[in-house]
């Protein structure tokens, strides 16, 4: 078989693409299975799936049901184990990491604790049978985190493979504890307070949502007709527009959803959730409001060619003289095939743009040779 100058490329994609497809399935299949066999070992019977590839059973204690599954970005994912309990409220203690110290998270016998009712959980750390059953969880169990959320309470261990990491043993023990506890909890009162469901809301779904419809209208409206010159003034700008925008946000979260000792979780994870879709809006929503809600005229730029560039990243760019000069941090011009291969070093170029409604200048005809 012989390999033309022009069928190369295509093969060989083909082959990646290939290879890749074959990697990423062999992964789920290992993924997959590495839990199958796990929770077989335990006596768990496979029930279903969560969070759509990580599979879920369940076992019973005592005529009481327990599930069992992987999940949660901490390492790579946690492996959990929950059971109904009757009082309603919201507790969370934690191996105490990094970051609970750099924001000083609520300390309690070397846990992190976070919860909304301060006098229902103390309360509830205060009786003796729970508080001793606690203990023997993060020291027996080896567990790393205990949570009373709902009418549930879990508990669970990191990972960062397969669940054998954890071993059966302290899996058996931790199911024997939690056991016991909701044992404990029968009788016990349910907090004031409940808002946990609310925080996830507030401190990241809701920004997700506002920034997912933010990108698709950008993406709908056609906003890579309305390139911005510099894509470094655009992501700036769309910070500076954003910011108070977060701020309010930030502010109306912690009024509404942050009592007790989980202002200082739900401020950080609202504001990182928040950062990341402003990020996309910039990229995608802002772009298209500049462009399609700009009244100004355009105006044509004259300028050299200082080089041309091709990389892995992106296709044919041209650098100019005059404006990556003053503007340093900007990309370069991406232009056709056709282009680059005429356009020379110090050729004089033209190109329009305008203003922008939010003063970032976009490009409103691109790169071609000055007559």
């Amino acid at each position: 078989m012989t390999w033309g100058a022009q069928t190369l490329p295509f093969e060989l994609w083909a082959v990646l693409l290939a290879l890749i497809a074959f990697l990423v399935a062999y992964s789920l299949y290992e993924h997959i299975r590495q839990r199958l066999d796990f929770y077989r070992a335990l006596g768990a019977k496979i029930v279903g799936y969560h969070q759509l590839i990580n599979p879920k059973a369940e076992v019973y204690l005592a005529g009481r049901r327990f599930e069992i599954f992987t999940s949660g970005p901490k390492g790579l994912h946690s492996l959990k184990i929950k059971t109904q309990v009757e009082p309603l409220g919201y507790l969370s203690l934690r191996k105490r990491d990094f970051l609970d110290r750099l924001t000083f998270q609520k300390d309690y016998e070397g846990l992190s604790l976070e919860c909304e009712d301060e006098e229902w959980a103390y309360k509830l750390l205060g009786q003796g049978e729970f508080k001793s059953l606690m203990a023997r969880l993060f020291s027996e169990a080896g567990a790393d985190f205990l949570e009373i959320r709902g009418r549930e309470v879990l508990a669970g261990w990191y990972i960062k493979g397969s669940p054998r990491g954890v071993g059966e043993d302290r899996v058996a023990e931790g199911l024997e504890v939690l056991k016991r506890m909701s044992e404990t909890l029968k009788g016990f009162p349910s907090a004031q307070i409940y808002k946990a469901n609310l925080r996830d809301w507030m401190s990241f779904r809701l920004p997700l949502i506002v920034g997912a419809l933010g990108t698709a209208s950008g993406v709908a409206g056609g906003f890579y007709r309305y390139k911005p010159l510099c894509l470094a003034e655009m992501l700036l700008v769309g910070l500076l527009v954003l910011s108070p925008f977060v701020f309010l946000y930030l502010t109306l979260s912690l009024l509404l959803a942050g009592h007790g000792t989980t202002k200082q979780g739900l401020a950080l994870k609202t504001l990182f959730f928040c950062l990341v879709s402003s990020f996309f809006l910039s990229l995608f929503f802002l772009p298209y409001v500049n462009g399609r809600f700009d009244s100004s005229e355009p105006v044509q730029k004259l300028d050299r060619v200082a080089s041309k560039q091709r990389g892995f990243r992106h296709g044919p760019r041209v650098v100019l003289e005059d404006f990556h000069r003053r503007r340093w941090l900007c990309e370069g011009f991406t232009v056709s095939e056709e282009f680059y291969r005429k356009v020379y070093k110090g050729a004089e170029v033209e190109y329009w743009t305008k203003r922008g409604l939010l003063g970032v200048e976009w490009l409103y005809r691109g790169l071609r040779l000055a007559e």
